[in-house]
């Protein structure tokens, strides 16, 4: 039953590619939404996991960015291997890409805490169209209109049990095409991905998990660092993050509706220039 899942899942991720016209660039939603940034978190629910993620970055603002991902991973057999599938997109004026992704992780226990090792590896689509800008000089050859493909790869390590769990990862190897219309292994571009979180289970109706995400590159530093306070025997999730690149402040409410259906919101404002002329983020 897995396997037809997958694969029907995978037939649809290539549809979707081909109609996609955005990739998800952050989340703050990141809890639910681990394979984003690391392919060793594939299986890691311990059962079949489906989820899809819309986000509008500073509505309200012209020519805002939009993103999607939409992903699938579970155990495989006996549970050491897990597979998964991600597709994740992006758009905002003058760029988009789209990145189909299969993700591969073998797990094993270490004493208590389960580890898994992962890999991904996809392709991207990517296009430049600078049609809808108003150009000063039509002709100038650095708005030329481009698009293509390329691959990508990426690879992570996750540990985690019941109360606790730590990942890193570089979720893509290859520079993707830009302006330059070229791709390469700099590492100097990197970006390293530590994702970690604890949690502390006071009674069946009162749990706290803080976690955090930070996302290391030579140019830059982000951390995302937060709370989350579940309540009503799981039911009701609320939570704030801080991102410290773009000094925002999220809240997020989420909802466990059934055994197997959870729905959540998470609202961005940032306290730098932009919220003169946006609405905030939306997720």
């Amino acid at each position: 039953m897995i396997k037809k899942l997958f694969i029907s899942f995978m037939l649809i991720l290539s549809v979707v590619m081909l109609q996609a016209q955005f990739e998800v660039p952050r989340l703050s939603q990141y809890l639910n939404n681990g394979l984003s940034f690391n392919p060793a978190y594939a299986g890691s629910r311990e059962a079949l996991s489906i989820t899809g993620v819309s986000r509008t970055m500073y509505a309200g603002f012209d020519g805002h960015p939009n993103g999607f991902m939409l992903a699938l991973h579970s155990p495989i057999g006996q549970g050491k291997v897990a597979l998964g599938g991600t597709v994740e997109s992006k758009s905002y004026p003058g760029y988009s890409n789209t990145g189909i992704y299969t993700h591969y992780a073998f797990r094993t226990w270490l004493g208590g805490v389960r580890m898994s090792l992962g890999l991904k590896a996809g392709l991207y689509s990517y296009k430049l169209d600078y049609s809808g800008l108003d150009l000063k000089d039509q002709n100038d050859m650095a708005f030329a209109n481009d698009h293509g493909f390329a691959p990508n790869f990426g690879a992570g390590v996750y540990f985690y049990n019941n109360s606790f769990f730590v990942g890193l990862s570089v979720p893509y190897f290859l520079n993707l095409p830009d302006s330059t219309g070229s791709f390469n292994f700099d590492t100097k571009s990197y970006h390293y991905y530590l994702m970690t979180g604890y949690l502390w289970d006071i009674s069946p109706n009162f749990k706290i998990k803080p976690t955090a995400l930070i996302d290391y590159s030579i140019t830059n530093l982000d951390v995302q660092g937060g709370v989350n306070f579940i309540l009503l025997n799981d039911k009701l999730w609320l939570g704030s993050l801080y991102r410290t690149s773009s000094k925002t402040v999220t809240a997020i409410l989420e909802l466990q509706l059934t055994s197997f259906l959870k729905v959540g919101f998470a609202y961005d404002y940032s306290f730098t220039n932009i919220s003169r002329v946006s609405n905030g983020t939306y997720e």
